[in-house]
């Protein structure tokens, strides 16, 4: 996992003037962007997964009304794991839910995780909560992937150049993705957590729709904006492969 160093004097800006975006907004479109990510069925609770244990939860409330939910999940199992269900249940006050993400239409990667190796560690992340009231906890469950134990090992994607960066609607995170494998990888998620201590403070996601392995292909320039303020803290980074070698 990519750590970067603690952040100092750094905020997130809510651009409230006419024709303009906020962080979040931005981090939305950029978020949706692409064809061939929306899944076409509802996500269902199947077998509990017990390799894969949910860890720290927490939900993010950020400028203009955008909410965030973080899942670190950890692999305590034998074997690597693909495409994993993951199923949420944000709820507000007096425990209401007030968001879910079992409708169809959703991009996979909001659905579910990846990739995810033995005694590997993830913080998911859902940019995309879009709850009916305000989002006070959120709850994850975990099901087994359908596919069965994944063959071939785990492509090299490589972050390079990390840094935060800011313009007239607030702080980003960006860098380059490089593909050191042999296979493309399509809808990559990277996703990025901001840590105070042990409490998460913001977070965020990218996906690249397409990253050819080099050297076919350069680098390619991603973009993180952030639901929460991540100013004074510590950023952990982390692409997760979606197309595995030897497939």
């Amino acid at each position: 996992m990519r750590r970067l160093g603690a952040i100092a004097g750094c905020a997130l800006v809510a651009v409230a003037a006419a024709g303009c975006e906020s962080s979040q907004d931005k981090s939305a479109q950029l978020a949706r962007s692409g064809a061939g990510k929306a899944s076409t069925s509802l996500v269902k609770v199947g077998a509990a997964n017990t390799d894969v244990v949910v860890g720290q939860t927490t939900v993010l409330r950020g400028a203009g009304g955008a909410s965030a939910a973080v899942v670190v999940l950890r692999n305590r199992g034998p074997r690597a794991q693909a495409g994993i269900p993951v199923q949420i249940e944000v709820t507000g006050a007096g425990r209401k839910v007030v968001y879910k993400n079992d409708l169809a239409g959703l991009q996979i990667a909001l659905q579910q995780l990846a990739y995810l190796a033995p005694g590997e560690q993830v913080a998911w992340v859902n940019d995309q909560v879009t709850a009916s009231a305000t989002p006070k906890a959120v709850q994850a469950q975990v099901s087994r992937p359908k596919g069965g134990t994944p063959a071939g090992k785990p492509p090299k994607v490589v972050l390079v150049g990390t840094r935060l960066e800011h313009d007239s609607t607030g702080v980003y995170l960006t860098g380059t993705v490089r593909n050191e494998s042999k296979v493309a990888q399509t809808n990559l998620p990277i996703y990025a957590v901001a840590r105070r201590g042990s409490r998460i403070v913001a977070a965020g996601r990218a996906i690249i729709e397409r990253l050819e392995p080099e050297p076919q292909s350069k680098p390619t320039i991603f973009r993180i904006f952030f639901v929460g303020d991540p100013k004074g803290a510590t950023l952990d980074v982390q692409p997760v492969p979606t197309v595995l070698e030897g497939r």
